[in-house]
């Protein structure tokens, strides 16, 4: 029988792959951020850093290299992780997105 995960679980792995994604499309490798993923879990390294209104430090290389599609903040904006964030966090990280040309297609 096949393990479901927890959405907390998912929301990581999926954190995790997109920063080995961004690390040979960006060459963007942030350990800091990287090992506090690790150890404290994705969801709650998120959610500290929007409650000090700081973005994740893949955001800016992402953002020169025209991938925020695979940045953490993206990440927080989609339905599928949407009971994981509260409406606040998920807001800023869509204003953020669209600050940077995100979403305006």
């Amino acid at each position: 029988m096949k393990q479901i995960e927890k959405p907390e679980e998912a929301f990581q792995c999926e954190l995790l792959d997109r920063l080995e994604k961004a690390s040979s499309i960006a060459g963007v490798r942030p350990a800091a951020f990287l090992q506090k993923v690790q150890k404290r879990g994705a969801v709650p390294v998120m959610r500290e850093l929007l409650r000090r209104g700081q973005e994740s430090d893949l955001f800016e290389p992402l953002c020169r290299a025209g991938r925020l599609d695979l940045s953490p903040e993206e990440l927080v904006t989609g339905k599928k992780y949407a009971g994981l964030f509260s409406d606040e966090e998920v807001n800023a990280c869509f204003l953020l997105l669209c600050e940077n040309g995100y979403y305006n297609g």
